[in-house]
C-alpha cells in the first residue's frame, strides 16, 4: 500500500474506534517491524513499512496498550510523555527519510479521557498531501502537518487548563534542518495544536521556528531547574540572511512561561550549553543505505 492510501486512513484512525474487531498487535511485533524500516535497503520498502506501521500502531491503540511501560524501549521510535492521571499526554512518533532526503512521519497523540474503556483516546497526525514547511504563524489543518519527531513535552498550566509544549525535530530536505517549540492544549474532542501562546518580541504567535544548516547542531532543550526551554541563536554571515547559511552564533536565547504564555528572553546566561540529558533532542534518525 502506498502513501496515497496510507493518508486515505487518517479518517478511520482518528480518535480510536474505528478499528473494531482487529487482532492485538504486540510491542515484540512493533519492534520488529522498526528494525525493518531502520535497516530496508531502498525507499519503497520504508514506505511500505512504514504504512505496516501505521496500521499495527493503530491495532494497539485500539486494544489498550497505548500508556504500556514496554513501548519506550522499542528502537527507533520517540516516545515522550507529560503529565500524570487525567492529564497524561504521550507522543509517539517515527522517520522515514526518501532518497530525496525529505522526511516521511508517522505519529499518534495519546491522551487520558475517563469517558473511553481503554482510558484514553488517541489520533494520528497525518503529513499532508501537498508539500508545506513549518510557520511561526500558520493554522495547520489536519490535512496540512507539516511533519516532525518530538523529543520532549512539558506540562505547563493556565490557571486549571492544562497546556503542553512540543519540542520537535523536521529533517527538511537535507540542506537545513529545523526545530520547532509548539503549544497543544485539549478540547472536548481532542488536542488542539499550535495555539497563540508564544510571544516573540511583543508578537503572539503560535510556535518558535529554529531553521538553519544541515551541518550544525542547535541546541532546543527543557532545562528543568530553570524551567525554561534554552535554545542556541541562530545568525547567518554577515551580509546573507538566508537559513541555508545559519548556525549558532554562541549566544543563547530561552522561553520561558509567564501569565499564560511562552515569552522568548534573549542573551541569557547558560550554565554548560554542552549539558546532555534526558530532555535533550535524539541525533536524527536517519535511513540506514545499503
Amino acid at each position: 500500500m502506498g502513501i496515497p492510501a496510507c493518508r486515505a486512513l487518517g479518517a478511520l484512525l482518528l480518535f480510536g474506534g474505528a478499528l473494531q474487531g482487529v487482532s492485538q498487535t504486540e510491542p515484540a511485533d512493533l519492534a520488529a517491524l522498526h528494525l525493518r524500516l531502520r535497516t530496508a535497503p531502498d525507499e519503497a520498502t520504508r514506505l511500505a513499512v512504514h504504512d505496516s506501521l501505521r496500521l499495527r500502531w493503530a491495532e494497539l491503540l485500539e486494544a489498550g496498550g497505548g500508556f504500556s511501560d514496554e513501548l519506550t524501549a522499542i528502537p527507533g521510535i520517540g516516545v515522550v510523555d507529560a503529565g500524570q492521571g487525567k492529564e497524561r499526554l504521550r507522543v509517539i512518533g517515527w522517520n522515514v527519510e526518501q532518497d530525496d532526503r525529505t522526511q516521511h512521519y508517522g505519529c499518534f497523540v495519546v491522551t487520558a479521557s475517563e469517558q473511553h474503556p481503554s482510558g484514553y483516546r488517541w489520533e494520528a497526525r497525518e503529513v499532508g498531501r501537498r508539500p508545506v514547511v513549518w510557520d511561526a504563524n500558520t493554522k495547520y489543518r489536519e490535512s496540512d502537518w507539516p511533519g516532525a519527531l518530538y523529543y520532549a513535552a512539558i506540562l505547563t498550566r493556565d490557571g486549571r487548563k492544562p497546556v503542553y509544549l512540543l519540542l520537535g525535530w523536521d529533517g527538511a530536505d537535507g540542506t537545513l534542518n529545523r526545530k520547532i517549540a509548539e503549544t497543544w492544549e485539549p478540547e472536548r474532542d481532542g488536542m488542539r495544536f499550535g495555539t497563540s501562546r508564544m510571544e516573540i518580541r511583543g508578537l503572539r504567535t503560535r510556535r518558535l521556528v529554529l531553521m538553519y544548516r544541515e551541518d550544525v547542531s542547535a541546541m532546543l532543550r527543557w532545562e528543568p531547574q530553570n524551567e525554561r526551554v534554552v535554545m542556541d541563536h541562530l545568525a547567518s554571515p554577515p551580509g546573507t540572511d538566508s537559513p541555508l547559511l545559519a548556525g549558532p552564533d554562541m549566544t543563547y536565547d530561552a522561553l520561558a512561561w509567564r501569565k499564560g504564555r511562552w515569552i522568548l528572553l534573549e542573551d541569557i546566561e547558560v550554565a554548560d550549553p554542552t549539558l546532555e540529558g534526558p530532555w535533550n533532542d535524539p541525533k536524527p534518525r536517519r535511513a540506514r543505505r545499503r
